[in-house]
């Protein structure tokens, strides 16, 4: 990740509006054209945006080992960072 935040800095001005989606390509498949996710992204009017998880994977019994969320049992919440 540091590297790649170095790179984002790198960047000259002409990039400074495009629009950049990080994803785990290993075991990614976009099922939508790229202009609903850019446009579902722009709603959230958020400068980054990480995507997050019911359950921890692939083992979801490792959740025993995080806190509780906001106080909350977990139900109903995505408390886990979707990382890859």
């Amino acid at each position: 990740m540091k590297l790649f935040a170095e790179y984002l800095e790198s960047l000259s001005a002409e990039y400074e509006n495009n629009l950049i989606l990080f994803v785990d390509a290993y075991d990614v498949l976009l099922l939508e054209p790229f202009r609903h996710l850019k446009r579902r992204y722009l709603a959230q009017q958020s400068a980054v945006l990480f995507s997050a998880e019911i359950a921890p994977s692939p083992d979801s019994s490792t959740s025993l080992l995080y806190d509780e969320v906001d106080g909350t049992n977990r139900r109903g919440s995505l408390p886990y960072l979707n990382s890859g």
